[in-house]
């Protein structure tokens, strides 16, 4: 599996914080497991 970069703007992730209860951060990882399990 290659590697992949996440970026993002810190503003925004706060903005989605607030309005969705969830971080860039937790979203990337459901991202890269979702990946991980498709590509068994």
């Amino acid at each position: 599996m290659e590697n992949i970069i996440f970026e993002w703007d810190e503003n925004k992730n706060t903005i989605n914080k607030r309005k969705h209860k969830i971080s860039f951060e937790e979203a990337k990882s459901v991202l890269i497991f979702r990946r991980i399990n498709h590509e068994r």
